[in-house]
Order: structure tokens, then sequence, then C-alpha cells
């Protein structure tokens, strides 16, 4: 089974936000199998931490600095949806 990370998920991990309980099980499947991602990942993380902004949930001097974390302006493997 392949995991597929989308960017909800991601923001959430990085902002702390919601239910994350599943992330030792998240990062272990990640370590050993890896996730696939959909293609247009790196809008929806711009779009949602453009919103995340807008709500005060951060800061906009943290953006450059999550996307790093988040690894979305390296070439990864996508879906080819």
């Amino acid at each position: 089974m392949t995991l597929i990370l989308d960017a909800s998920y991601m923001i959430a991990l990085v902002l702390e936000e919601g239910d994350l309980s599943d992330v030792s099980e998240v990062s272990e499947i990640l370590a050993v199998e890896g996730a696939a991602v959909p293609p247009l990942r790196r809008f929806e993380v711009a779009n949602s931490l453009l919103m995340a902004v807008r709500r005060g949930r951060t800061e906009s001097s943290r953006v450059a600095e999550i996307f790093a974390e988040l690894g979305v302006l390296r070439t990864s493997t996508t879906l080819g949806l």
C-alpha cells in the first residue's frame, strides 16, 4: 500500500495542529516505504500556507522555512494523476 501525503496533512504537521496521534506510524511508513504526493502539491501547500497566514495560524516570515521543511521545492515522486 502506498501512502499518499496531501497538503492538509503536511501543513498540520508543521503547524502542529489537529489530531497528530498517527505521526509515529506515518513516520515509520515514510522511512521504510516512502510516499507518493499529488502533482499539485506545491500549489496546494502554497495555498494552505497563504490561508494559515491570513487566519493568523502562522507568521508570513515562516513561509519560506516551512516550504524548505516540507521539501516542496525539491523534485520528488508524484502521482501521475
